[in-house]
């Protein structure tokens, strides 16, 4: 049998302050996911994601705005449209190069995704959720 769809409303979802930019679960193990979340960033112009790892792959896709990514010490543009593909255990982030804000959608392949910021100041921020 077949489980159930939800809808989950992104204006239900709480907003999280982070270094550089804010952040909002859509959907991830808190909402029922088994397999998958998605995250929300939202960075203001010069607005950043820190150098971070995942063990799993990553797909971001830019929904507006313009930036710089990094990866393994390479330094790539992107835009709105584009979708960068993360592989496992790479080192990346990336920057808000725009003057206008910028949104970009993270996509995993977990219900619960880790992360290893490479910066220890980062350390102790938890992504996870805004209660944390």
């Amino acid at each position: 049998m077949a489980e159930d769809a939800r809808v989950v409303s992104a204006v239900n979802r709480p907003i999280k302050d982070m270094p550089g930019r804010t952040l909002r679960w859509l959907a991830d193990r808190s909402v029922g996911t088994t397999a998958t979340a998605t995250l929300e960033n939202f960075l203001p112009p010069d607005g950043f994601v820190p150098s971070h790892r995942h063990e799993v792959e990553e797909l971001l896709v830019c929904l507006e705005g313009r930036g710089e990514f990094h990866i393994d010490e390479r330094t790539y543009g992107f835009c709105g449209g584009d979708t960068i593909i993360v592989p496992a255990r790479s080192v990346h982030g990336f920057r808000n190069v725009g003057d206008e804000h910028m949104r970009v959608l993270a996509f995993f392949p977990s219900a619960e995704p880790d992360v290893t910021w490479e910066d220890p100041r980062y350390a102790a921020s938890s992504w996870r959720s805004a209660n944390d």
